[in-house]
């Protein structure tokens, strides 16, 4: 099963236009588990992505608000657990402060 983008994404990313991820295979974003390589290869276009800081914050929105079963891909060069991680950092910043 080929997975892809959740379908609850707002229609107007307008920055997503300019994103390599649109300019290369979908795919390769949204890796089957286990598929390491993949991922690999994805967050390399990341660094690239001159959108990249846009999409990291829209998957970060998306993370406080997504079930579990939507937190998949890799969105602004960052895995799912390591968007996971860095939600639970920002919390435990947000408490400090």
């Amino acid at each position: 099963m080929t997975r892809r983008a959740p379908d609850n994404l707002a229609p107007a990313l307008h920055w997503a236009a300019n994103s390599l991820c649109a300019q290369t295979y979908p795919a390769l974003f949204f890796p089957e588990r286990g598929e390491d390589n993949t991922t690999a290869v994805s967050k390399q276009i990341c660094r690239r992505c001159p959108v990249i800081e846009e999409c990291l914050a829209e998957a970060m929105r998306q993370e406080g608000t997504a079930s579990h079963s939507h937190r998949y891909g890799v969105w602004g060069g960052l895995s799912p657990a390591e968007r996971a991680d860095l939600a639970k950092a920002r919390a435990r910043w947000a408490e400090a402060a």
